[in-house]
């Protein structure tokens, strides 16, 4: 939505999960303002588990750093969310 409250399209839109070391995902535009995207597990780093002493996937809370650009037009979100 843009500072009017109306949908934005053809917006390039990129989310940073974190804590994943800068993993970036691209969102597609769906039309009608909005967009999506794919995380997909395999593209997910490691992490040390202590208590089972191995790596193992990123798991848990994470937060999305949503931006979108348009021209001159830059908006941004964080989203919290659970893998």
């Amino acid at each position: 939505m843009d500072s009017a409250g109306q949908p934005v399209t053809g917006a390039r839109v990129q989310a940073v999960v974190n804590p994943a070391f800068g993993l970036t995902v691209r969102l597609a535009d769906q039309g009608r303002g909005t967009y999506s995207g794919r995380l997909r597990k395999d593209n997910l780093p490691k992490m040390y588990d202590y208590e089972a002493r191995r790596y193992v996937t990123l798991s848990g809370p994470i937060t999305l750093d949503v931006t979108a650009r348009r021209g001159p037009q830059v908006g941004a979100v964080r989203v919290a969310a659970e893998l």
